[in-house]
């Protein structure tokens, strides 16, 4: 029966060595997620902010466009001027 005992008690170790080992690599993995999460969040903040940035500046090429649709196009020979352009 003592033989048993101690056959029971090594599994018992083993198994929370085991459990240890595996409850360390969770606690790993949810600080590596939550470490992920910051960085999309961040990540979606900055595309956000691209977004307007991009809006601004069509905004602002949109205007210079209907400014500049009422003054003459000016058009450059190539064959006076081959170096222009």
């Amino acid at each position: 029966m003592p033989m048993y005992g101690r056959v029971g008690k090594k599994a018992v170790d083993q198994t929370d060595k085991e459990a240890e080992f595996y409850r360390n690599i969770v606690i790993a993995q949810g600080d590596e997620i939550e470490i992920l999460r910051n960085n999309v969040k961040e990540l979606q903040g900055q595309l956000q902010g691209a977004y307007r940035r991009i809006g601004e500046l069509r905004e602002a090429l949109d205007i210079e466009v209907k400014e500049n649709k009422n003054e003459p196009e000016i058009i450059i020979d190539r064959t006076i001027f081959p170096d222009c352009v």
